[in-house]
């Protein structure tokens, strides 16, 4: 730990296990810093394999409002929440399947009310037919909160 010169923690480096998880499961290293009222402000996560890393920002409340991170081989990801810790904005990169196999990449925008738009590849299933097929990294698929398409281009 590393305290101000009014004996206040202002950083905190651990190693961590999440709650719940299996016996051996590899701790996670985890630097902490604490505003001057000791409110944890910045969260920095180095994951295990597999794990989830990546920096998380908190409010002058403690609450989470952003996240920059890769998520356990899923690509990376930024996430937005409002003062109530709705997700308001959600930025995804395309997701990596095996060594040398890429998707085409993709960038995903969710709002609060579940209406997402995909700049870039979309697997798609047309409901009457069952049929599945991609958009190229080239269209934009907007989709309502029941995760219809509502506007595709190209």
């Amino acid at each position: 730990m590393s305290h101000d010169t009014n004996g206040n923690v202002r950083a905190r480096l651990s190693l961590n296990v999440l709650a719940g998880a299996v016996p051996n499961y590899p701790a996670i290293a985890q630097l902490v810093f604490f505003d001057e009222k000791g409110e944890k402000r910045v969260l920095l996560e180095g994951g295990s394999a597999g794990g989830f890393s990546g920096l998380t920002l908190y409010d002058q409340q403690e609450r989470n409002r952003g996240y920059f991170g890769e998520l356990g081989g899923l690509g990376a990801t930024l996430t937005l929440q409002d003062e109530q810790q709705h997700l308001k904005t959600r930025l995804k990169e395309g997701e990596v399947f095996a060594i040398d196999e890429v998707t085409a990449g993709d960038v995903t925008a969710v709002d609060g009310e579940g209406f997402e738009a995909i700049l870039g590849k979309a697997d798609l299933v047309t409901p009457r037919t069952g049929e599945k097929h991609s958009t190229s990294a080239a269209s934009l698929v907007l989709f309502d909160k029941s995760k219809n398409v509502i506007w595709q281009a190209p």
